[in-house]
Parts: C-alpha cells; structure tokens; sequence
C-alpha cells in the first residue's frame, strides 16, 4: 500500500503520465496499469464507482429517519385496513390507535402529513384494548378506522 499516492496523482497516472515513489532508498517510476486501486467504504456509508464516477451514500439512521419509516409504516397500515373495510377512496376518517408513549413520541412531527395522506379529520390515541394489533417497525400497535358520515 502506498499512502502517499493522492487522488490528484491518480488522476494523472489514469491520464497516461508516471510518478515515482522511493521505497527502501530505490527510485520507482509508477504507470496507472501498477496499480490496485481500492475504496474502503467507512462504517455507516455504501460506495459505488462505474466509470471512474463515485456514489457515496451515507446509510446512517437518525431519529428523524427513523420516525419517518415509522409514519409511512402507519400510514400504509391505515390504507391497507381501509381497503379491508371496502371504504371509498374520498371516504373521510377517524383513526383511533392504541396508546404506546413510544410510538406516539415516533408520529407527533407527522400528524398532519398521517391526515392528510389517509384522508383522516382526526387521531385520537386510546387506552382501550383493539382486536387488530399490528406491528409498525417494533411498535405493537393497536388501530381502529372509523368511517365519518
């Protein structure tokens, strides 16, 4: 490994040009075909190369991220269950979910996008048992639909 090779060197060795190095008091002229190039993806980010173009995507899950799974989680459950319960797709709703301080905490940012996206006019979170438990990203919760007439 030679770590005293920088990226601007590599750019001129790719474009036909050499560099030399000294290892061990000897003078060696490098080409580009010397070469094993290698990325090493840090913890935490993916990397791709075609074609000399890199893709870096960093794959680190932060609270909002995560809170934003757990919303889209809840949200597909509530279209799902409205399709079971044969509701229109203008039919305006109350969702009533269990009480989970946790998973509460998880959708209090996105309650007006839940709304909006299930065409609800209100959540309203309850201590009552449910017969539909569902599990939304390690989240046992309960969830009922109400059709509003």
């Amino acid at each position: 490994m030679i770590s005293t090779i920088t990226s601007s060197d590599i750019k001129e060795l790719e474009s036909g040009g050499t560099k030399d190095i000294i290892i061990n008091d000897s003078t060696i002229t490098l080409s580009y075909d010397m070469l094993d190039v290698r990325i090493k993806e840090k913890e935490g980010f993916n990397v791709s190369m075609e074609n000399n173009n890199f893709i870096i995507l960093n794959t680190t899950l932060t609270k909002d991220l995560i809170d934003e799974g757990i919303t889209r989680e809840f949200i597909s459950k509530v279209q799902q269950i409205r399709k079971v319960n044969n509701y229109e797709m203008m039919d305006r709703i109350t969702i009533y979910y269990s009480k989970n301080d946790e998973f509460n905490k998880s959708i209090k940012e996105y309650v007006e996008f839940i709304k909006n996206e299930t065409l609800a006019d209100s959540l309203i979170e309850l201590e009552d048992k449910f017969d539909d438990i569902y599990d939304l990203n390690g989240y046992e919760v309960g969830i009922r639909l109400e059709k509003k007439d």
